[in-house]
């Protein structure tokens, strides 16, 4: 079992979210050609000069098909626009739960990441937060509304690309790979022109049609015979 990587996105922050588009090389007949892993890394210190780092081996990784997608970018579009409170009196905050120990893309654990808001209670603002847990491992990732939104756009964009792809079917990141390089050699040839083809046509066309014009003496001596046995040979127009 094989996974191409098609398309990703990360979203930085105190922590990082990571947004993917795969191909799944050798699917089964129920599987997905094409879908999506979002990814929860926790930051950590470093000596660098940014002072932060991020440690993918405590990443908590969810796959996506593009429904799922497609959903949690509602919810984050209505989070932006100040209508998620709304939204989880009637429904609950938007979440999704995995787990770990049924999947081959992650570990033995259960999961689980959520859509809220975060009030900060010293400062008293609140702000979007994308929530993700597993076991012991809690990786939160706070954005304004208008991160939030942003997000949403991407997430909504790569899902219908997930589709799009599915329906092209499998393969067709790699013949896209191919039919863009030999595009390319294509171009290159074509703007090299063919220098000795061209002499040589340069060199027929300066040479005079010699046999053109043995045949048009000869029709004109025919011509000339006819009308001489016609009018005699006193007579003759010519």
């Amino acid at each position: 079992m094989s996974l191409n990587n098609v398309m990703s996105r990360s979203f930085t922050g105190i922590n990082l979210i990571m947004v993917s588009i795969v191909e799944e090389t050798e699917p089964r007949e129920y599987q997905d050609k094409y879908f999506m892993f979002i990814k929860a890394v926790p930051s950590v210190k470093s000596d660098t000069s940014t002072g932060r780092s991020y440690d993918h081996k405590s990443a908590i990784t969810f796959k996506m098909n593009a429904e799922k997608a497609f959903s949690m970018s509602f919810a984050l579009a209505q989070y932006a626009l100040g209508k998620g409170t709304h939204y989880e009196k009637q429904f609950g905050n938007y979440a999704m739960f995995a787990d770990g120990s049924k999947s081959q893309y992650g570990s033995n654990s259960k999961k689980s990441m959520s859509v809220n808001y975060y009030t900060n209670q010293k400062t008293g603002k609140s702000t979007i937060s994308i929530f993700t847990a597993a076991d012991q491992t809690k990786i939160p990732f706070f954005m304004s509304p208008y991160e939030a939104d942003a997000f949403s756009k991407v997430l909504d964009f790569m899902a219908k690309q997930c589709l799009t792809l599915e329906i092209a079917g499998p393969g067709v990141v790699i013949k896209r790979q191919v039919s863009n390089q030999q595009s390319q050699q294509n171009n290159q040839q074509s703007f090299q022109p063919p220098q000795q083809s061209s002499q040589q046509s340069s060199q027929q066309s300066s040479q005079p049609p010699q046999q053109n014009n043995q045949q048009l003496d000869q029709s004109a001596n025919k011509v000339a015979n006819d009308f001489a046995g016609f009018f005699g040979d006193d007579k003759l127009p010519f």
